[in-house]
């Protein structure tokens, strides 16, 4: 099967994540839309029923006055194992064969999202969502030392980027973060 579009994936995602991580029924109207996403559906099931014990957040605004910067965290959770989890779910097309790709950008988003929040996150997850074909999802884990490069990495990109756009979040009204991931004035 085919499938190509990223932001239905997180949509998807969102719904499973607000279902209690149960897939949707067949009937549901986003399915019924979305023909081609019954599989991914069973998919995204499948991964929360062997990952997440509790939802804690999802799609929850992330705002840092300190360092200039707000994102939404695509999902907080408790892992069956780990403990509390920031995930971000990204679609990938992998060749026949071949193994997912982890981009370093990846970290460097999840690292100042999770040293950003007032919970105290202590794993990062990047999640692998196959999509051509349609495959299980990948768990691909940030370790301390990507983690803590990762937020040196994007508080100088931040930096930089103010500067080269004479911009001072400081002198700026952010928005509002969401409750659960009120942050932790990092």
């Amino acid at each position: 099967m085919l499938f190509r579009s990223g932001s239905k994936a997180h949509k998807l995602i969102e719904m499973v994540s607000a279902n209690g991580g149960k897939p949707l029924g067949a009937m549901s109207p986003f399915l019924v839309q979305n023909m081609n996403m019954d599989l991914l559906n069973v998919k995204v099931g499948n991964w929360f029923k062997e990952n997440c014990a509790k939802v804690v957040e999802s799609e929850g605004v992330i705002v840092s006055q300190k360092l200039g910067l707000a994102g939404t965290c695509d999902l907080i959770m408790e892992h069956k194992e780990h403990g509390l989890v920031m995930v971000d779910f990204k679609t990938q097309r992998i060749p026949a064969g071949k193994k997912h790709t982890a981009y370093p950008e990846w970290c460097w988003q999840l690292a100042a999202y999770s040293c950003t929040v007032s919970l105290p996150i202590e794993r990062c997850l990047s999640v692998v969502i196959p999509t051509v074909p349609v495959g299980d999802l990948i768990n691909h884990w940030w370790d301390d030392d990507d983690i803590s490069q990762g937020y040196i990495i994007m508080t100088k990109l931040t930096e930089l980027w103010q500067m080269i756009h004479d911009y001072h979040p400081q002198n700026v009204e952010m928005p509002p973060a969401s409750s659960v991931v009120d942050v932790a004035h990092k």
